[in-house]
């Protein structure tokens, strides 16, 4: 029961709008005027409430899409009436808000996952900015870490081992290896993307006298139809248009000697 939700506001008609209703009220044909329209909203609403048969609760969401709602002016109207109105209400409109508001207090919420994360990392940040101890988050190692705190799987204990700030960065910073660009194909990529090409180019070929011949004549549309297949999946190559001819070139003296 937001303002301007329920009841609906009075709107103007796409067809006929409350300015051509009253010229056309001039000339004897009658349209229901914006009063008529609001009495009507307003009945439609108290209709609704007859509706009920038991007890029936209403709210408002304080915010919809980023913008801040107020109360529908029916609530007063409704506490005239002797039905109480509550002024907050701890029900959340959607999951972001009750994160919010969880993520603000004290108290958690073990079934959401997302929010146990957020929380954990906001509480990182919070001590970061407002205390002068520094911990393994600004960099410190040799932090004792209690290890009942977590389950441990045997790569996890191999990795500890061997390097606890690297099963650090990666276990609970989650960070991981920028992968770098790759520049040409790697062997097992050519490899399948000759294996395809050839495939084609032998397909169209098999009925040829010299098939060994047809098959070079078609190896050039066989490469072509090989990149663009998604199960060679060729990645995005810097250079490829250059080394494209270069390849082509080589499958061909492969095939041809």
């Amino acid at each position: 029961m937001a303002e301007g939700v329920f009841p609906k506001t009075t709107s103007e008609d796409p067809v006929v709008d409350f300015f051509e209703r009253r010229q056309l009220a001039a000339h004897g044909i009658e349209f229901a005027e914006a009063a008529e329209v609001a009495r009507w909203e307003e009945l439609s609403f108290y209709f609704t409430l007859n509706a009920a048969r038991g007890n029936i609760s209403f709210s408002f969401p304080k915010i919809i899409d980023d913008r801040e709602t107020v109360e529908s002016p029916f609530f007063k109207r409704i506490s005239e009436g002797g039905i109480t109105a509550v002024a907050e209400s701890t029900i959340a409109s959607s999951p972001e808000e009750l994160r919010r508001a969880y993520l603000r207090s004290d108290d958690a919420l073990p079934t959401d996952a997302a929010l146990t994360r957020a929380k954990a990392q906001h509480c990182v940040e919070r001590q970061r900015e407002n205390t002068g101890i520094y911990d393994e988050y600004d960099g410190v190692i040799g932090v004792p870490y209690d290890p009942s705190r977590r389950t441990w799987s045997a790569s996890q204990l191999t990795q500890i081992g061997q390097c606890s700030f690297r099963w650090f960065a990666e276990r609970l910073l989650r960070l991981k290896p920028i992968d770098e660009m790759e520049l040409g194909l790697d062997p097992a990529m050519r490899g399948t993307l000759y294996h395809k090409a050839l495939e084609i180019a032998i397909e169209r070929a098999k009925n040829a006298p010299d098939i060994r011949a047809a098959t070079l004549e078609h190896i050039d549309e066989a490469f072509a139809e090989a990149e663009r297949d998604p199960k060679v999946a060729l990645p995005d190559l810097p250079n490829w248009e250059s080394e494209r001819a270069d390849q082509i070139r080589e499958l061909k003296s492969d095939r041809g000697s």
